[in-house]
């Protein structure tokens, strides 16, 4: 079911694979890390539908690159745009157009004029095709069924977007008015991500399939957290803020409580995994590791637990395309820079730069990878 969470479900070869041997990590030379920011964002911004086109695609951003018809995935693209915004304000506009096209796309959204989806819910937003020279758009397919409309899931894309808000609104403070007239929106999309809160407190996918996943949930929390700085900060509205704090506590809680496994010390990959989550198993289980590392969600004690383990179990992480799934995973980059393992974190970029980027970062890569790739240089270059 997590098709976007990787986007490419036919690599998901690793579920049968087992570790790899230990390899010890050796420094890599200093990357350019604001070269790497740079690059990164710009081809990030390459698959922006131009706003210049008439059509209602204008502003989105696509997974990837495509000339003629672009995929635009909200899960992915609300994380891309994310490595814009590190590039500095030349990008601002167009994060904000990104932004935009989001807002136009709210299901049920004070700006969109549309109808709530097909469950009846509103603040959720569809995948979309569209037409890159005209902006003319068509609903994107659930790529089994080829059923239309379909989102991937209403929990993630909500937690993701409110993220990129608030980045958004601490890196460009010219922001904040515009944020401002759309905080009924804003509002509309944190209570979408809590649509599916089920009776342990987790939040299922979406309303039409209830699995609870990890990295959904943790997607969620970071979500809400960035939402009551909003409130807070941006928005003014502190009784809001104060409820949506309440509610990310009570989702942490049951994070802890149905995800948390003490035994082989490592969160459940699936609610109803947590007799069959492995450290020797690379997607979903190990990877999903390093999400509530990145949000700040695990302790520092457990955090540092979670990365040793990883590293025990799949040493060759920093080669990147030698990744068991044939996928780039540049968030573990992210994850190693945020525990401060600059050894790691240096190294992936290295590795990718040859691996991926020198070759023209051939698909599976996406602009979820470049941001994370980004994001990667810019820790790591503040670390000793």
């Amino acid at each position: 079911m997590r098709v976007l969470r990787r986007t490419v479900v036919s690599f998901l070869i690793a579920l049968s694979l087992v570790a790899a041997p230990m390899m010890v990590q050796t420094a890599a030379a200093v990357p350019n890390y604001s070269q790497i920011i740079a690059d990164e964002a710009y081809w990030i911004s390459l698959a922006q539908v131009p706003t210049t086109v008439a059509g209602p695609g204008r502003g989105g951003m696509a997974w990837y690159p495509d000339s003629g018809t672009r995929k635009i995935r909200p899960y992915i693209a609300n994380r891309g745009a994310v490595g814009m915004l590190l590039a500095g304000p030349y990008y601002y506009p167009m994060v904000q157009a990104y932004v935009d096209w989001y807002f136009r796309h709210v299901n049920g959204g004070p700006s969109s004029a549309l109808p709530a989806d097909y469950n009846g819910v509103s603040g959720t937003v569809y995948d979309w095709d569209v037409t890159v020279a005209t902006g003319a758009e068509t609903y994107g397919a659930d790529p089994g069924s080829g059923t239309t409309p379909w989102y991937d899931s209403t929990d993630a894309y909500a937690g993701t977007f409110l993220t990129l808000l608030r980045k958004w609104a601490e890196a460009d403070t010219s922001s904040h008015s515009y944020l401002v007239s759309k905080a009924n929106d804003i509002d509309m999309i944190a209570s979408a991500s809590l649509v599916t809160l089920q009776a342990n407190g987790l939040t299922g996918a979406k309303p039409d399939y209830a699995g609870q996943f990890l990295m959904d949930n943790v997607e969620v929390a970071a979500g809400l957290r960035d939402d009551v700085w909003l409130l807070q900060n941006v928005l003014n509205n502190p009784t809001k803020a104060a409820q949506r704090q309440g509610q990310l506590n009570t989702l942490l809680t049951a994070i802890e409580n149905h995800l948390w496994t003490p035994g082989p010390g490592m969160y459940c990959w699936a609610s109803d995994q947590c007799t069959n989550t492995l450290w020797t198993r690379f997607y979903s289980d190990a990877v999903s590791q390093v999400w509530p590392i990145v949000a700040g969600i695990a302790s520092p004690t457990r955090a540092s637990s979670l990365w040793s383990s990883f590293n025990t179990n799949w040493p060759n992480w920093t080669t990147s395309v030698n990744n068991p799934d044939g996928s780039p995973w540049a968030i573990l980059a992210v994850a190693a820079a945020v525990r401060g393992d600059k050894t790691r974190a240096d190294s992936y970029l290295d590795g990718s730069q040859t691996g991926w980027v020198n070759g023209g970062r051939a698909w599976p890569w996406n602009i979820a990878d470049s941001a994370d790739r980004a994001t990667a240089a810019s820790l790591a270059s503040a670390l000793p």
